[in-house]
């Protein structure tokens, strides 16, 4: 994955109309993104560290969006800078 390091994706799908996402939505695309990716690096990315894991996010929405950092772990299985 990175440095010869395991590496551990984690994918998240959200909709930015569902009621939780909506107000956040509204207010500026891609919150329900940034919303998710949050979510999932408070959730997962200190327990792989402790397992010696490198994380990657990939947060999607149902409407097509990426959010930044999936763009970057699929830039990173795929060997690009």
């Amino acid at each position: 994955m990175s440095d010869g390091k395991d590496g551990a994706i984690d994918v998240s799908v959200t909709s930015p109309l569902a009621s939780s996402n909506v107000a956040g939505a509204e207010a500026q695309a891609g919150a329900s993104l940034a919303k998710a990716c949050q979510r999932k690096v408070g959730d997962t990315a200190d327990a792989c560290q402790r397992e010696g894991l490198v994380f990657l996010p990939f947060a999607m929405e149902t409407l097509g969006g990426l959010h930044p950092g999936a763009v970057t772990s699929a830039n990173c299985l795929g060997g690009s800078p």
